[in-house]
């Protein structure tokens, strides 16, 4: 493997096989244990960054200076433009996995399915330090150029054009900084100034990087931006309506005020001190609420100006849409229109069940026979109940295929008990039919 030279693809799939093979070991030989996902980050990025390194380097080791600057110069550009398209990636990742996952057994990929759990885990770690593997060919190409790797690279007379550098340094910035409330780290009027400016220089940069690149490309940078701000965005919970008993408390009539501190009001006040410390909020006559107000609107603002992000991003990626065309021979024919296809989110359906008393519901279901379920395994079963339905503890995740294939072979006594009238209550109905 150490010879073998990476592609994007390559090394994508490499990944996605290796996260296969470790969750597969995990249920067979430690089904009680919780997946380690920090083992899987480590070798993305550490061995698997050094094997990839040292892949290129043996690669071109026997090739003559015109034949390794070839070969550096294409990779170098690859993974320099792949970084516009890696989102676009994601189905390949997963579907790659899938198949591993499972064989021999073949079962029908649905990319709805891993919308979470580990494989999307994976998926999100490998974004996260892609950079680390653009940045290694990249050094590895100057180094080459400035003949530090022993060859001889002065045949060359001009140099090939390279992508340019996109900046990423507000983007960055803006995205570090929406981060989960913690006590005295400044003021929450600070934090949302804070944001308020990193908004525009956000801005500055999309565009800038917008006239950096090809018109191929450009959709596929916006997506991979947006797509960063969407996992901020599902971490944020608070919305107008959870401050809103703040303002009806302080007869505040609108969040306006609070945000520009327009009429200089009790929570515009509260919002510019420091967190309180316990001294602080023991002392007599102390606003007991400050800490709850500070917090609650701390992680509105956050949520605010993610949406603010997103708005502005989805109205790039509108501009770059081709949905009007116009006949060329008749100027006062309407525009054709293309509608854009609506983005189909998978919306689960939340239980009041435990996730023992789920499992024995489908298992009564699947036990029948003959079979009213058309699947092959009841993995696939299992991989329906994971990606649609919510029990109760469960906030953001279904219940995993391995627990659920554990609770198929072993049920608890107090499941039944639970089912038993439940049952009897549906017969009792369906008999008045």
């Amino acid at each position: 493997m150490s010879n073998e030279i990476f592609s994007v693809q390559k090394l994508e799939e490499h990944i996605a096989f290796k996260a296969s093979v470790y969750i597969k070991k995990s249920e067979t030989e430690y089904p009680r244990q919780s997946l380690d996902i920090g083992s899987i980050n480590s070798y993305i990025k550490g061995d698997l960054l050094n094997i990839f390194s040292k892949s290129f380097f043996d690669q071109i080791k026997p090739m003559n200076g015109k034949e390794a600057y070839r070969t550096l110069s294409l990779a170098d550009n690859q993974f320099q433009t792949h970084s516009y398209s890696i989102a676009s990636s994601r189905y390949h990742f997963l579907s790659y996995y899938h198949h591993h996952y499972l064989e021999p057994e073949h079962v029908v990929f649905n990319e709805q399915s891993y919308q979470t759990g580990f494989a999307n885990d994976v998926w999100n770690l490998y974004t996260q330090h892609y950079h680390l593997y653009s940045e290694a060919i990249t050094g590895l190409f100057l180094d080459f150029k400035n003949g530090l790797l022993g060859f001889c690279p002065s045949f060359i007379t001009v140099e090939t054009p390279t992508t340019k550098i996109l900046k990423h340094r507000d983007t960055d910035s803006f995205i570090s900084h929406l981060i989960c409330y913690t006590p005295n780290t400044g003021t929450t009027f600070s934090f949302k100034l804070m944001l308020q400016e990193n908004m525009e220089y956000f801005r500055k940069e999309v565009y800038y990087n917008l006239g950096n690149i090809e018109k191929d490309h450009k959709r596929h940078y916006l997506n991979s931006v947006r797509y960063e701000f969407e996992l901020k965005r599902k971490k944020g919970k608070i919305t107008l309506n959870d401050i809103q008993p703040w303002l009806n408390l302080y007869h505040i009539n609108s969040e306006d005020e609070v945000r520009h501190n327009q009429t200089n009001n009790p929570i515009s006040i509260i919002l510019a001190l420091n967190t309180p410390t316990a001294i602080e909020a023991a002392a007599l006559g102390f606003n007991k609420n400050t800490a709850s107000i500070q917090e609650d609107f701390y992680n509105y603002y956050s949520c605010y100006y993610i949406d603010k992000v997103m708005i502005f991003l989805g109205e790039q990626i509108e501009e770059q849409n081709s949905f009007h065309y116009y006949h060329g021979v008749d100027n006062n024919a309407f525009p054709n229109y293309q509608p854009q296809q609506a983005f189909l989110q998978n919306i689960k359906m939340k239980m009041n069940l435990t996730v023992p008393q789920l499992a024995y519901c489908f298992k009564m279901l699947a036990d029948i026979n003959p079979s009213i379920f058309d699947i092959q395994t009841k993995k696939e079963l299992y991989q329906f109940i994971e990606a649609n339905f919510l029990t109760t503890g469960k906030q953001d995740a279904g219940p995993t295929v391995a627990k659920l294939n554990n609770l198929n072979s072993a049920v608890d006594p107090s499941v039944i008990k639970f089912w038993k009238p439940i049952l009897l209550k549906m017969l009792e109905n369906l008999r008045k039919e």
